[in-house]
């Protein structure tokens, strides 16, 4: 067939394109061809991955010959034949292809990956982000840390992650402090500090009753910086391993403060006490996190078995010194036991998936995360990646986050730890139903000062964290599991004594104490009835106990006592109000300070004035007092009072002054006396109240000196106090007193809002002044007056020297444009001079329209003096007449000639109207005649717009300016140059 030809014999241009057709396609329809000169086949072909090839004559490059040998074999140590393959074969040409092909006797592929490489096995928690779970499909899924590779007796490390948590507790005592700084200098000069992963990095947090991170593992990366920052102020304290712990923990060993996921992580743990804090779960914690934990006790106070509980039981990690001297020898051995204790870091065969998820519930999946898979592949000879990860940065972010709505229950309450206990949460929150979020602490302590802590330490912590997809609350177990309350009660304390000082008069305290006696302080649950005194007072009693609120001794009950006590006295009886008959003579006088009704009694407090009825007679006075003494109403000062003498005294009588009795200034009182009037009359003379006339009138009485119960008084004087008196209304001020000045300009202003009569009445003012502001001077003000029975001006005499002066400085206002509201209106003064802001009287102003654009009426304003005011007479008709109108005959012109805008230009009007003129407001457009002309300056037209100027003239606006850029135009041709 393949010598033969046909119409449909295609012909193939390269040996090439013969892939494109099946064998039997090609000896059907191909043209057959010799095969290509030279021939043999490629040394340079790729028998798969890991595989290396021998060739026969021990040539590497070029064709081999047909038939010539090649042996197989694999690179190792990575590389291994895959087992029963025969691995050598020879050069064959194969007449379908028309290629030369090297033919093995066994099919690929022919080596494999050993699987002791592969992988790193380092995907964790620790590069995911906190609540990732990393499940590898092959093998454990168990992640260790590198194997520190230091040896010999001096303790060289390669690499750790270290943190010193230091106890800085009173027991510590100031005087050993330095012995603690130079044992941590000591043990870092063993280390190369820096970032390198073959040097070492360093964090501090130091503890008493609560730990305090002193600087991260990535503060200070050389070892002299290092050093400087290790010499630790010391504060002294109580005793908190646990919370030393956690926050080296949690804050040293954190990737975005320098911890490395390829590094040993250690705590070296100084101590030399002991308390009741919860190590198990520190040491669990610091587990999950590739923590190891190494402790050191110093003296004969540590509790080694709680050191275990910090080191997960592993004896070998506790070192002990019997005192702080003894802290130099331990460094050898500490670093020594860094040093065994990390494992090498597993591999992960190719082709072994990882797959993250999230610790639920209270992890979810990170809405930018990726899918979470991951597939070991071999990249070279020297790199086995995980597909799909950045070897330099696994994870740019956490791949989960935590569910916003879940946290630790708020159920950690004072009645799980005894009487006495406080909690108290971090973030302050006290809703039962608000959960606690992932961090937050709550801590318990003693609600004092009536309580406190039954243990060392003054305080206990509790934390919020995650384990295993789950809530819960850190320390909770080892810090109930007590054999008492977690706090005791002070009974130096109790409640105080001293309270009679909180309450008023007239209380009686009653004390229920053991055997009577009142200390400074009265123990728990004592109690104390509090009433009142006597039985002169009566009002509610009350008990009061002494309990403890708020960790304070107080007496329950106080308050209420202190605001409701009210001890009353019994009005039932009293001092006695009948005590005349106690005194032997009729003239004594009895008043008691007492307002209401007198009857049997007086109660305490009242007071009695003794003395002598007067002033007809007179002697001592005395004054007795209604008290309560030992429970009895008595009056205090009597037995002295009965004593008392009275006389007549010859030098008083009826008082002459009694004008200020009657409420009105218009009473007339005349006495029956022809004698000179003293302070007082004698009894018998009588005296005359009537009206002051002729202004008043009304009636008149008589009043006459008597003795009334030893007083002198004025006989029918509360009659005579009614008197009324009426004023006559017929007469009174006179309006008409402008004829009483001298000279023109005076200005006469009444305060009265009615008609004015020929009389004002008392109390009207009248303000004298200057007609204004055509003159000036001062003013006066008067006011009618009754005086002695007349009306008078008050003040009228002073008023009638009143000058006033011309003011040259005033006239009519020259800025009077703005009272025309119209456009086109023009104002013409008949003034020579500068004009200011004001016009002297006489001068003529004429009003009219601005033309030719305006027409209208013209009127002729003068400046006169009206009333004191300057005043345009005429304004007001010429405001109101003055109308000025656009004369619709004028406007801007359109006779607009080509020596304005030049050659060429086209002149357009917008109103597209015939005739001379355009109206206000039409728009002039200019352009060029295209094509033969085109704008100088590039812009295609302009336009004016028709206004009317501050002259009354129409103009086109802008025009004038312009002219400057005319010609507008200039010829587009152009002529061949010669």
């Amino acid at each position: 067939m393949c010598g033969g030809r046909s119409e449909n014999i295609v012909r193939v241009p390269t040996w090439t394109a013969l892939s494109n057709f099946s064998a039997t396609t090609v000896t059907d329809k191909i043209d057959c061809q010799p095969p290509p000169i030279p021939s043999g086949c490629d040394r340079s072909f790729h028998f798969g991955t890991g595989v290396h090839a021998t060739f026969a004559g021990g040539m590497t490059t070029g064709l081999a010959p047909l038939n010539s040998t090649v042996t197989l074999s694999c690179n190792g140590p990575i590389f291994i034949p895959i087992p029963s393959l025969v691995l050598d074969g020879s050069c064959t040409y194969d007449p379908v292809t028309f290629n030369f092909v090297w033919k093995i006797q066994s099919s690929g592929p022919y080596c494999k990956i050993d699987p002791k490489f592969g992988c790193p096995r380092n995907l964790s928690t620790a590069i995911f982000g906190p609540g990732s779970v990393v499940e590898y499909s092959t093998g454990s899924t168990v992640i260790k840390k590198p194997t520190n590779t230091g040896t010999g007796s001096s303790c060289s490390l390669s690499a750790v992650d270290l943190a010193f948590v230091v106890d800085q507790s009173g027991s510590i005592q100031e005087s050993n402090w330095p012995k603690v700084i130079k044992f941590l200098k000591d043990f870092t000069d063993q280390l190369t500090i820096g970032t390198a992963s073959t040097e070492s990095q360093v964090g501090c947090v130091k503890f008493n009753q609560e730990g305090e991170l002193v600087f991260h593992l990535n503060d200070y990366t050389t070892a002299t910086t290092l050093k400087d920052e290790l010499d630790l102020s010391y504060d002294g304290g109580y005793t908190n391993i646990e919370d030393g712990l956690f926050v080296a923990i949690d804050e040293v060993f954190d990737s975005a403060e320098g911890d490395r996921p390829d590094v040993p992580n250690v705590i070296i743990l100084l101590t030399d006490g002991k308390d009741d804090s919860d190590c198990e779960s520190m040491y669990n914690l610091a587990q999950s996190k590739n923590i190891d934990i190494l402790a050191i006790g110093i003296g004969n106070g540590v509790d080694e078995e709680q050191l275990k509980k910090c080191v997960g039981g592993d004896e070998s990690k506790i070192f002990t010194v019997d005192d702080f001297d003894g802290l130099d020898e331990l460094t050898t051995s500490i670093c020594s036991n860094i040093t065994k204790s990390s494992n090498a870091t597993e591999v992960a065969p190719v082709g072994t998936n990882i797959t993250i998820t999230c610790q639920g519930p209270a992890y979810v999946k990170n809405d930018n995360a990726d899918d979470g898979f991951y597939t070991c592949e071999f990249i070279d000879p020297d790199r086995f990646e995980w597909s799909g990860l950045d070897p330099e940065d696994p994870a740019d972010e956490p791949f989960c986050k935590l569910v916003e709505t879940l946290g630790c229950p708020r159920n950690i309450t004072a009645s799980l730890f005894g009487d006495g206990a406080k909690i108290t949460y971090s973030d302050g929150e006290t809703d039962p139903t608000v959960l606690v979020e992932l961090g937050g602490t709550v801590k318990i302590t003693c609600d004092g000062p009536a309580y406190t802590v039954d243990r060392e330490g003054p305080s206990a912590i509790l934390r919020c964290l995650v384990d295993n997809g789950e809530y819960y609350w850190l320390g909770l177990d080892s810090h109930m599991d007590f054999s008492a309350a977690f706090c005791k009660l002070d009974e130096t304390l109790g409640c105080p004594s001293n309270i009679t000082s909180l309450f008023g008069d007239h209380v009686d305290f009653h004390f229920n104490v053991p055997g009577g006696i009142i200390k400074e302080f009265l123990a728990l649950n004592s109690t104390v009835e509090i009433g009142c005194m006597g039985p002169a007072y009566y009002g509610v009693s009350f008990t009061i106990t002494c309990e403890i609120i708020g960790g304070h001794f107080e007496w329950f009950g106080l308050d209420e006592a202190i605001n409701g006590i009210d001890c009353k006295l019994n009005t039932t009886f009293g001092c006695p109000s009948d005590i005349k008959n106690w005194f032997d003579v009729d003239v004594v006088s009895i008043h008691f300070d007492f307002d209401g009704a007198i009857g049997d009694f007086f109660e305490e407090g009242v007071v009695g004035e003794i003395g002598c009825f007067g002033p007809v007679f007179f002697g001592a006075s005395f004054k007795i007092t209604c008290k309560v003494i030992e429970g009895h109403f008595e009056w205090e000062g009597l037995d002295e009072a009965k004593n008392i003498t009275c006389e007549r005294n010859m030098t008083f009588g009826c008082p002459s002054d009694i004008k200020s009795w009657f409420d009105i200034d218009i009473v007339s009182i005349h006495f029956d006396f022809d004698g000179e009037i003293g302070d007082f009359f004698d009894e018998g003379v009588t005296a005359e109240i009537g009206c002051l006339g002729p202004v008043y009138f009304g009636a008149s009485l008589t009043i006459t000196c008597k003795v009334i119960e030893g007083h002198f008084e004025w006989f029918g004087l509360d009659e005579a106090k009614n008197i009324t008196c009426e004023r006559n209304t017929t007469f009174g001020c006179p309006s008409d007193i402008k004829n009483w000045f001298d000279m023109d300009g005076v200005s006469i202003h009444f305060d009265f809002d009615g008609a004015i009569g020929d009389f004002f009445d008392e109390g009207i003012s009248a303000e004298i002044g200057c007609m204004g502001p055509v003159f000036f001077g001062a003013s006066l003000t008067i006011t009618c007056k009754v005086i002695e029975g007349h009306f008078e001006w008050f003040g009228l005499d002073e008023a009638k020297n009143i000058t006033c002066e011309r003011n040259t400085t005033f006239g009519c206002p020259s800025d009077i444009k703005n009272w025309f509201d119209m456009d086109g209106a023009f104002i013409h003064f008949d003034f020579d001079g500068a004009i200011g802001d004001f016009f002297d009287e006489g001068i003529t102003a004429e009003i009219g329209c601005l033309g030719p654009a305006y027409i209208g009426a013209h009127f002729t304003i003068t400046c006169k003096v009206i009333e004191g005011h300057y005043e345009w007479f005429g304004l007001d008709e010429a405001v109101n007449g003055t109308y000025c109108e656009l004369d619709k005959s004028a406007g801007c012109s359109r006779n607009i000639s080509e020596e304005i805008f030049g050659a060429g230009a086209v002149v357009k009007f917008s109103d597209n109207g015939v005739g001379d003129v355009s109206e206000e407001g039409v728009d002039m457009i200019v352009s060029c005649d295209a094509p033969k002309f085109i704008p100088v300056n590039g812009t295609a037209s302009v336009s004016f717009t028709c206004t009317i100027d501050g002259k009354g003239d129409y103009v086109w606006f802008g025009l004038a300016e312009a002219e400057a850029d005319f010609p507008f135009c200039e010829c587009a041709c152009y002529c061949p140059a010669l």
